[in-house]
């Protein structure tokens, strides 16, 4: 079983290989190939690093570690950009490929929803691809969409859902009910 715990400076190089690995295999088919191979473990790597020395106000950072190297990693915190009627979000969950449906990612979730909780934050909110087959993971926790968005990357537009837990002691009930 994965170790979940806070991050910490000297997993930048796991987290940017998780980040790396997962966009590319996550995304393949539905972001332009050209442009999932361009990203650069290095380049991650000294976001995560510059991320460790200045770390944003109240985000929340786990990585899920076994045999020591780092499988995967979840960030939230505050809502940001202005979501109306959310207050917080899920930045961002990754976990490699090899170690996804180990329930990997609900424990993850769970360690953010308990942080998010204590800190008073009642809902969350997450941006997915819309083409992402991992939106079911969020679906099947009760998350309901919420809104819809655009955005180009790479010259490519993408379309996005919004969705929404609009209360977290609800979905902290299902992840304690998932993870039996």
């Amino acid at each position: 079983m994965a170790l979940i715990r806070h991050a910490r400076k000297e997993d930048a190089a796991g987290i940017a290989r998780v980040h790396v690995d997962s966009w590319r295999t996550t995304y393949d088919g539905i972001i332009k190939q050209s442009f999932l191979k361009s990203l650069s473990y290095e380049e991650k790597e000294k976001r995560w690093q510059d991320y460790f020395s200045q770390p944003p106000e109240n985000t929340v950072l786990y990585v899920a570690e076994k045999d020591d190297q780092i499988v995967g990693f979840i960030s939230g915190g505050p809502v940001r950009d202005g979501v109306e009627g959310a207050a917080g979000e899920l930045y961002a969950v990754y976990i490699l490929e090899e170690y996804q449906r180990r329930g990997i990612g609900q424990r993850l979730l769970a360690a953010l929803v308990q942080e998010l909780k204590a800190r008073k934050l009642n809902n969350l909110f997450v941006w997915v691809l819309k083409d992402n087959p991992s939106a079911s993971f969020y679906r099947k926790l009760g998350a309901k969409e919420w809104k819809e968005a655009s955005f180009e990357l790479a010259g490519q537009s993408l379309a996005e859902i919004g969705l929404l837990w609009d209360d977290l002691e609800v979905l902290k009930e299902k992840l304690a009910l998932s993870l039996k």
